[in-house]
């Protein structure tokens, strides 16, 4: 007899392989539940197409009587047609905006300054009109040249130096400081006749009077000249004797002591004299190299005056042309925004707050129906119950709830999604039609669970869409042809300035070019005259 412990595992190991059975026959049974799931899935929703497509049939006639009576004139089948329509002229008046728009600047740059013949008209930017026809932006580059500096009179760098005095003054001068004191001072009290002489060139010419003042005042203060006489005699009065016999060799040598030392006494103020005025004249001739100077550089500053104020021109020419292709692009920006607009509006139309609203509410009814609503731990799903048999295997005449869960699950899944594309930037006429459409048929699809009138409220609201749509729609796009037409009217009246202006910019450019050059010519007056000023106060 078995013991009680060999009893309890037999027990044992009976009970694990039971429940090893249990387990291996609930996998095979979820596998084949899935399978009838799929089948059924499927099934379900070939039936919800079906179904479907009965309904919309029904909607579409009742739909294209609506269009017709609210489109009357067009030609469009359906409102996404007449939207897709309008959509794709919008889109061929933004291609011409695009494709047409030639920036000003270049050539406008190249007529300013004359570096390329200039061309009467060129069109900028081609703004459409929904007619088909185009206004034409052009910009008219026949523009002036600059005029031509007129270069100076050569003869204004000329200046004659020459010394009115003659050889004898100048010995004299050199020698006798009384003498130049005399022709320094007449020609000086003659030079401040002129009221244009500089007080620094007076003072520099009164310095060689000054200098021989100075050596006078020396002479008569410690008797120099009479000291160098006395020390000539003392010491070299043995030297200076002339060796030939005649009747004045005597005299002379009596008296050659002191003409020797009057001479060197001469000498000495000479060197000084020669000196200072070779330093002064060298001074004073700074003008008159700076007056040659110009005459070498004149063909240079000419050109430079010329070159400095094209290069203003050019400048405000750049800044001018790029603010007019600026101008241009936030023309072409605004047209695009009233295209967008225009679009926007039409798409928005098409997926209407009454369309949104009714697909929320037909949504909100679906899901209230499936397992996801649920906020409990239990669902409709695993409440439901299911007979002995279907424990045992699966029974596909007990799973018709799954079937219906199906249709909920994908008739809300495609309002919901559906109605949220709609809801964002760019609306697809073509979805919100077709959401139109499904609508209509999960009404009469599910009428236990669609809210009751919602056939009746859908098809008034797509009345009110239809007519919408036409009405609204030709008043929008009234209003953009105004706008575009509004924009080519002050985009060419900016470009009609344009030319003014430049040829006002290049009469100022070839004026400011004159002035310059008066002024470079008034400087070349007032530096020869400097240096005939100063060449007149040292012509000694």
């Amino acid at each position: 007899m078995a013991s009680i412990g060999s009893l309890v595992a037999a027990a044992f190991y009976i009970g694990m392989f039971g429940a090893l059975l249990f387990f291996a026959h609930k996998i095979l049974w979820f596998v084949q539940l899935r399978r009838l799931q799929a089948r059924l899935v499927e099934e379900a929703l070939r039936r919800l197409e079906r179904r479907t497509g009965r309904a919309v049939d029904t909607w579409d006639r009742d739909a294209a009587g609506t269009w017709n009576d609210a489109s009357e004139t067009l030609h469009d089948k359906r409102p996404d047609d007449y939207c897709l329509r309008v959509e794709r002229t919008l889109e061929a008046l933004r291609h011409v905006l695009r494709d047409s728009f030639a920036p000003a600047r270049e050539s406008f740059l190249d007529a300013l300054l004359g570096r390329i013949p200039s061309t009467p008209l060129k069109s900028v930017l081609s703004i459409p009109r929904l007619d088909g026809s185009t206004t034409e932006i052009k910009i008219d580059l026949s523009l002036p040249a600059v005029r031509e500096a007129e270069p100076p009179d050569p003869r204004m760098y000329q200046l004659k130096v020459r010394s009115r005095y003659g050889l004898t003054k100048r010995l004299l001068v050199l020698f006798l400081g009384a003498v130049d004191v005399v022709y320094s001072s007449q020609h000086v009290a003659l030079m401040t006749q002129n009221q244009q002489v500089p007080i620094g060139l007076i003072v520099r010419r009164l310095s060689l009077v000054v200098l021989v003042l100075l050596v006078v005042m020396v002479d008569v203060t410690i008797s120099a000249r009479k000291r160098l006489i006395l020390w000539v005699e003392e010491h070299l009065a043995t030297q200076l004797k002339l060796d030939f016999e005649g009747p004045f060799v005597e005299l002379i040598n009596e008296q050659l002591p002191t003409i020797t030392a009057l001479g060197g006494w001469l000498a000495v103020y000479g060197l000084l004299y020669l000196g200072l005025y070779v330093y002064l004249r060298r001074r004073a001739g700074h003008h008159l190299e700076q007056l040659r100077e110009m005459d070498r550089q004149r063909a240079r500053d000419i050109q430079r005056i010329v070159d400095a104020q094209r290069e203003q021109l050019w400048r405000w020419g750049s800044e001018y042309a790029r603010a007019l292709d600026d101008a241009t692009e936030i023309a072409i920006r605004q047209a695009e925004l009233l295209l967008s607009r225009t679009t926007h509006r039409l798409r928005r139309r098409m997926a209407s707050v009454d369309l949104l609203a009714h697909a929320d509410r037909v949504a909100a009814s679906l899901f209230a129906r499936l397992p996801e609503s649920s906020n409990a731990l239990q669902d409709s799903v695993t409440q439901h119950r299911h007979s002995f048999r279907h424990l045992l295997w699966p029974r596909a005449e007990e799973m018709e709830y799954q079937v219906d869960l199906s249709q909920y699950r994908a008739a809300w899944r495609y309002v919901e999604s559906t109605a949220n594309d709609l809801r964002g930037e760019k609306p697809d006429p073509v979805k919100a039609h077709e959401l139109w459409r499904t609508l209509v048929s999960y009404a009469e699809m599910f009428p236990d669970i669609v809210p009751a009138g919602t056939p009746d409220e859908l098809k008034h609201a797509y009345e009110n869409m239809a007519r919408a749509v036409v009405a609204e729609t030709e008043i929008d796009l009234s209003e953009l042809d105004q706008r575009l037409a509004e924009l080519a009217s002050s985009l060419s009246a900016t470009f009609r300035s344009a030319n003014a202006l430049a040829e006002s910019q290049i009469e100022l450019t070839s004026d400011a070019i004159a002035a310059d050059v008066s002024a470079l010519v008034a400087e070349v007056v007032r530096v020869r005259e400097l240096a005939r000023l100063e060449a007149m106060a040292f012509e000694i």
